[in-house]
């Protein structure tokens, strides 16, 4: 039927176009030819007769128009074979808009059977095949397949049109049985849930539902005040409500107010009001001073205590500045009215400065303050722009931390500070564009990262993710061992340090005595150790400085006596070269026992001696020539001395000597004090007129100092009881009288023998010296003659020297940790239970203060790093020294640096030393060690979800060597150990060998990722570099350090740090790396 009404149609239009053009072309050809033709709505009978050459239905028609509706041009439907006069032309309930779709050229044909949708029915199956005709390419074969079936054949609506393949299908007899039970949403009629979805696929929505009678959609009432609504499904989905009440879409219910109204549309008026917890009408207590009221409405629909303002029974008062709220405004103090006198806002600041008008004095707990908000720019407490602007008028500018910059190196830094890393150190911080935040001045300085030992792109790391090699050893801090008895002198801002003994040594008693020379930069404030073959040990040598051996240079040290053991014979005078840095021993030989001071002046070395045959000996400066100058010295018991050079006032060059007279009886032993000059007759300083309450001190061996105005410092020594002197003295003099006084003590207030003294126009110097305990004084002070104070000058305070210590740096820190060890002194081997961090930035260490314990005695136990977390896992380890009797360790703990934090975790596997501990990925993996009786080959596990779990089960037996994790390859690598010294990696409880010829039998290794590699350091001080690609270490000759120290690889300078030095001399050492192509 659809073939034959699609002929028809076709031939229409054939008409109908064959017409038009015969109308067009007689119409060109005569305009007056034939009758006129008619017009729209006029009866026709054929097309010709229309103007439009269109007679539809005994009418003239337009072939634009669309008279049936369906939004297709009757010339179109015509051209399609459609009815222009049934919107419906397939009797399928589909109109032909839809079906053609938008393009009329190419109209939908769903099937591609060349049937356009608008002639096949949607409805109809031709062939009985429960697919509809417009579904089906071929109406005349029953060939649909179940799935088709379930597609098209059954219900395309509702949820079974959003889920079409979760139906099901089979056809009979050309029906479609239909099964729905797997598709989303599903539900068999009658409707059961209202949730605006067609459940049962019959093409209408929640069917069955009503609200009081009224269908979904239709329009409600809503209570109390919610108005007109719509009947709309409820959110439990099995009842309705109308969309204005509370909950619904178009809720238009409000909070209550007290109006006579259910504003809530609860069905009740004015109910559920509260006034701090008090119903309406109930008894109140009004705000600040005003009393006891009833709630009650007020006149903006809220509630009030009837004895607030305004109320029924108002209380209130004018508020005055006395720390109660007297108005009841719910302020205290506020609306104060203020005099001149009583302003506190008199001289307001920052951008204040610029609005005094706007400045309101307010009161605060009964106190005045100032009321900026109404100030144009004021940002309150806190300054909201970064705009060089004080604008919270507090007397600074862009102070707030939001505008911190964080440099990487410095840290926290504030407007106007200094900031900057690497290429971009020198700049300030200021404000950034967006006046938000604050920001370096310089980072435009910094570029892309290159291998040269620099921070290109100024991010605080050095040639980070670029391989480098270990190249160069240096000393970065060191110190004398503590020593007393040394020699020094100073030279301008420098100190000179030679010899000595250690401070475990007793004075009457010496035993060990140094020969090492030491230079101290008062400006750096640090140690560096100097040449010191040559002279040998000395103990109370005098050092003197030669200012110019030749023009232009540094000029010598004189090193004059304290030979250990002592003698009386001649020997040379050993001279140290300030620019070769090295010593030489002079062709003139002197007789140096009984040396007590010596100094230069006019031209010549002159040096006073006590109880030699010449007491006072004239050198030239080249060391060749002396002569002994007839000088008569006082013979003094425990006698001291000290230069004196010329004075600008004209004061001459001489000797102080101080001691005790032996004239004098044991039961009135009295101090004498003389000056001693180059030329001309001694005199007793101590016979001048005393004029203090205080009197020269019975004293042996104090240490003397001379101050710039030619006062003298008697410092320590012993009394005749042969305790130590526990104060200072401070003599003065002139040539009519004498005063004693009191000198500040050294902080602390302790006192000390024999420390080394020295003084130059700058002050008095002291270092080192022996404390009554048998201690030894590590720090250098300087007398502060203005200030009258010793103040401190050793700013890089040294750990105690140690070995068998252990060292960490996390990776992205710039500091290292160095853990325990133990150490000798007078006592004997000792235990160090402390910490101490160390500035990869100036090398300077600081004790660590923990926070909530104490620390650990940690000598040779394992010591893990948690990067991520920021934490270090510490377990077992000896509990006393080597050597000591002492237990071995099974405790488990954990430093955290930040906030410095120590707790132990509890007990490990089992109490070992000598082992290794490592962080993984899957928690820490404990191995080997020294139990006391046995080398172990156990590996244990620990997380903190499971605690220690055995890892392993073919044991091979490890002490003394290191393991880090392979991430790349997921596994342990372990380097070197007792007694197999392998390199091995585990994984998966295998062991496989990667380098057996590996010489190493105990060692520290620093892996360094970036060079896929590691540093090696052996036990005894041997260092090498083990590469991961190929396992061979490759020695470095040329940086072997101390045995037995402590060290860490600091990722973020690219440079290894190792602290050793012993019981002995502390030495703080850096091994950096250079780029590859640097190298020759």
């Amino acid at each position: 039927m659809s073939e034959v009404k699609y002929l028809v149609r076709s031939r229409t239009l054939a008409k109908f176009q064959a017409c038009f053009l015969l109308v067009a072309l007689s119409t060109v050809l005569s305009c007056e030819s034939g009758p006129a033709l008619k017009k729209n709505l006029e009866a026709c009978q054929e097309d010709y007769e229309c103007a439009s050459n269109l007679c539809l239905q005994g009418l003239c028609g337009d072939p634009q128009a669309d008279p049936d509706y369906d939004g297709i041009p009757t010339i179109v439907e015509l051209r399609l074979g459609l009815d222009p006069l049934n919107p419906d032309t397939d009797s399928d309930q589909i109109p032909d808009g839809i079906e053609v779709g938008p393009d009329f050229n190419n109209p939908i044909d769903t099937d591609g059977d060349g049937i356009i949708d608008a002639l096949e029915s949607n409805i109809n199956d031709a062939d009985g095949d429960c697919v509809p005709d417009v579904f089906d390419p071929r109406n005349d074969i029953p060939d649909a397949t179940d799935e088709e079936v379930a597609l098209f054949g059954c219900s395309r609506v509702g949820v079974c049109g959003a889920d079409p393949f979760g139906k099901r299908a089979t056809c009979a007899d050309g029906v479609a049985l239909c099964d729905y039970e797997l598709v989303a949403g599903y539900r068999p009629a009658p409707e059961d849930l209202c949730d605006g979805l067609d459940n049962d696929c019959n093409g209408l929505t929640d069917e069955g539902f009503n609200l009081e009678g009224i269908p979904i959609g239709l329009p409600c009432l809503g209570l109390g005040s919610c108005g007109a609504g719509t009947v709309e499904c409820a959110d439990d989905q099995v009842s309705t409500r109308c969309s204005s009440n509370p909950g619904g879409s178009q809720d238009q219910s409000t909070p209550e107010t007290c109006n006579g109204l259910d504003d809530d549309c609860d069905g009740e008026t004015d109910n559920n009001l509260f006034l701090a917890g008090v119903p309406l009408g109930g008894y109140c207590k009004g705000r600040g001073q005003c009393g006891i009221g009833v709630v009650e409405c007020d006149e903006d629909g809220g509630l009030r205590c009837s004895t607030n303002p305004g109320g029924s029974q108002d209380q209130s008062k004018p508020e005055v500045c006395n720390g109660l709220d007297d108005d009841c405004n719910g302020q205290t103090d506020d609306g104060v009215v203020w005099d001149a006198e009583s302003d506190p806002c008199r001289t307001p600041m920052g951008i204040c400065a610029l609005y005094p008008e706007n400045v309101v004095p307010r009161c605060w707990f009964g106190k005045p303050w100032c009321d900026y908000s109404d100030v144009p720019g004021y940002n309150g407490l806190e300054e909201a722009f970064c705009d060089n602007i004080d604008n919270n008028c507090d007397g600074l500018t862009d102070e707030s931390p939001a505008f911190a910059y964080d440099d990487p190196v410095l840290g926290t830094r504030f407007i106007g500070q200094s900031c900057g890393a690497g290429a971009c150190v020198g700049g300030t911080v200021v404000c950034s564009d967006d006046g938000l935040a604050g920001s370096c001045s310089s980072l435009n300085l910094g570029s892309d990262e290159i291998c040269n030992g620099l921070d290109d792109n100024c991010n605080g790391l050095i040639d980070e993710g670029l391989a480098k090699v270990f190249s160069e050893l240096s000393v970065v801090a060191q110190e004398p061992n503590v020593r007393f008895g040394a020699g020094m002198v100073a030279v301008e801002s420098e100190l000179y340090v030679y010899g000595g003994a250690p401070a475990d040594n007793m004075p009457n008693d010496i035993r060990v005595v140094y020969d090492d020379l030491w230079r101290f930069d008062g400006t750096a404030r640090r140690f560096s150790s100097l040449e010191s073959t040559g002279p040998g040990p000395r103990f109370q040598p005098i050092l003197v400085h030669s200012p110019e051996v030749e023009e232009g240079t540094s000029g010598q040290l004189i090193l004059l006596g304290g030979h250990f053991p002592a003698s009386h014979q001649a020997l040379p005078i050993w001279t140290y070269d300030l620019e070769q840095r090295s010593w030489s021993a002079s062709e003139l030989e002197l007789e140096q026992a009984d040396m007590v001071a010596a100094g230069i002046a006019n031209g010549h070395l002159w040096v006073l001696s006590a109880g030699s045959s010449c007491q006072l000996t004239k050198i030239d400066m080249a060391i060749t020539r002396h002569v002994c100058e007839e000088q008569e010295i006082p013979e003094l018991d425990g006698v001291v001395g000290t230069f004196v050079g010329p004075s600008e006032g004209g004061e001459p060059a001489g000797f102080m000597l101080y001691g005790l007279s032996r004239e004098a009886k044991d039961e009135d032993i009295q101090p004498q004090m003389w000056f001693i000059p180059l030329e001309g007759q001694p005199w007793e300083i101590s016979a001048l007129p005393l004029v203090s309450p205080e009197q020269l001190p019975r004293r042996l061996k104090p240490s003397l100092a001379v101050l710039p105005d030619r006062s003298l410092l008697l410092i320590g020594g012993t009394n005749t009881s042969g305790l130590l002197a526990t104060d200072m003295l401070r003599v003065r003099f002139n040539a009519d009288e004498l005063s004693v006084g009191r000198a500040p003590s050294i902080s602390g207030g302790i006192s000390l023998q024999l420390p080394s003294v020295a003084s130059n126009q700058n002050g008095a110097y002291l270092y080192g010296g022996q404390t009554v305990s048998g201690q030894g004084f590590r720090q250098v002070q300087r007398f502060d003659i203005v200030d009258n104070e010793w103040k401190s000058l050793l700013l890089t305070r040294l750990p105690p020297g140690r070995v068998d210590a252990s060292m960490f740096s996390l990776r992205g820190g710039r500091l290292a940790y160095l853990f325990g060890g133990w150490t000798t002194d007078a006592s004997g081997r000792r235990a160090l239970a402390d910490i101490w961090s160390w500035s990869v930035d100036d090398f300077t260490f600081q004790p660590v203060a923990l926070v909530n314990s104490s620390a650990p005695v940690f000598i040779k136990g394992a010591l893990a790093v948690d990067e991520g977390a920021g934490i270090i896992y510490l377990h077992g380890g000896l509990q006393a020294p080597v050597g000591v009797i002492g237990g071995i360790s099974n405790t488990f703990a954990r430093f955290i640096p930040s906030p410095r934090d120590f707790e132990v975790i509890g007990s490990g596997p089992g109490a070992r030393y000598n082992h290794s501990m490592t962080w993984t990925p899957g928690g820490l993996l404990l191995y080997g060690g020294h139990n006391g009786e046995r080398v172990l080959g156990d590996m244990w596990r620990w997380t903190s979800e499971n605690g220690w779990q055995r890892e392993i089960s073919d044991p091979r037996p490890s002490q003394k060597h290191q393991a880090f994790w392979d991430q790349d390859g997921q596994r342990l690598i372990v380097v070197g150990g007792q007694p197999r010294g392998e390199v091995v990696a585990w994984s998966s409880g295998k062991w496989e060998v990667l380098s057996s010829d590996y010489p190493a039998k105990g060692n520290s290794i620093f892996v360094d990722e970036d060079s896929n590699g590691c540093l090696v350091v052996d036990h005894d001080g041997a260092t090498s570099f083990l590469s991961f690609e190929t396992w061979e270490a490759v020695p470095l000759p040329d940086m072997s350090l101390l045995p037995f120290g402590a060290g860490a690889y600091n990722q973020v300078t690219r440079q290894f740090l190792y602290y050793s030095g012993g019981s002995s001399q502390p030495l703080a050492i850096s091994i950096t790396q250079t780029c590859p192509e640097s190298l020759p």
